[in-house]
């Protein structure tokens, strides 16, 4: 077996889709012998399909880290977590068919290969992360990392969507970017003020020469960032090939 290429079995996967679906088949209903050849006759090309995808897509990449000599492949069999993030991944790009999502799967695995500086416990979390958030949460990100001085002087949700929307084309509402980035907010992936409130207007008292102290009305700047975790994410989740 020639070791430095890593090519993905060419099979019809039965044998893997009976692993991988084992603990599911009992969730869904089957009445009969009609049900049961319907459920195969859908579900296993699907994910015969997905599966031999998902192989074809990492193992291309990773041998180009071979390639490249960016890894090797006797350490590479050898680094259980490496291992343990992809089978991790595996099971995720299973079940989503989105591309976007996918490609965050494959360079978390090329990322791991790569002994990136991320603990792996983090690692681990980082893949629930993409299991959990939508394309549209991982864009939001992605932008407001890349535009962060634009919203220096923002002070809405309304404001965020309005430049999103125009930069990006996205069709996005505003009730949805809102419930967006405060989820990415309790994930501790970016931070954001709590000024940042459609129609809030804070009020403070100003002490004058006078000394007279009156009410003025003063908007205040909200202040918006990607944390250090949100940092770490968006490295474990970028093509590390496009860097070297």
């Amino acid at each position: 077996m020639d070791k430095s290429k890593l090519v993905p079995p060419q099979k019809d996967g039965r044998d893997i889709v009976h692993a991988a679906v084992a603990g599911t088949t009992g969730l869904i209903p089957v009445a009969g012998a009609a049900a049961n050849e319907l459920y195969k006759a859908i579900i296993l090309p699907a994910f015969d399909k997905r599966n031999q995808e998902w192989q074809e897509a990492v193992s291309e990449a990773l041998n180009e880290l071979l390639d490249r000599e960016i890894v090797d492949y006797e350490k590479l069999s050898t680094d259980e977590e490496f291992i343990t993030i992809l089978i991790k991944a595996n099971f995720i790009a299973w079940q989503d068919q989105r591309k976007e999502k996918r490609e965050a799967l494959r360079n978390a695995a090329l990322n791991s290969a790569k002994g990136i500086d991320i603990d792996p416990d983090f690692q681990q979390q980082f893949l629930r992360w993409i299991d959990e958030l939508t394309v549209s949460h991982i864009q939001i990100l992605q932008y407001l990392y890349r535009n962060m001085d634009k919203f220096l002087q923002v002070n809405s949700f309304e404001g965020i969507r309005i430049k999103f929307q125009k930069d990006t084309g996205s069709g996005i509402k505003a009730n949805e970017i809102t419930l967006l980035i405060q989820d990415l907010d309790r994930r501790d992936l970016i931070e954001i003020s709590s000024e940042i409130d459609d129609q809030r207007v804070v009020r403070k008292k100003v002490p004058e020469n006078t000394g007279r102290v009156i009410t003025r009305e003063i908007q205040e700047r909200p202040k918006m960032k990607t944390t250090r975790i949100g940092l770490d994410f968006l490295r474990f989740i970028k093509n590390p090939l496009d860097a070297e």
